[in-house]
């Protein structure tokens, strides 16, 4: 599991980013909106199914750590 923070300075101010979730296969599994880590727990959607995810054009921070998070 992977777990990226989306960086990208956005043209349009009402585009926010959000923290993506992708499984091994760099799928889309989950994401939190709006990069709002503080509340967690209430806060992750998750997919029934994985679904393809483009990093094309934009720019991300990994979190190993909330990864490991996660995977609890």
């Amino acid at each position: 599991m992977k777990v990226l923070k989306e960086t990208t300075k956005w043209d349009n101010p009402k585009q926010l980013n959000h923290t993506y979730i992708l499984n091994d296969k760099g799928r889309l599994i989950g994401y939190i909106p709006l990069s709002d880590l503080n509340l967690l727990s209430c806060r992750v959607k998750w997919f029934s199914k994985p679904t393809s995810f483009s990093k094309s054009r934009r720019k991300f921070i990994e979190q190993p750590e909330l990864a490991k998070e996660l995977q609890r």
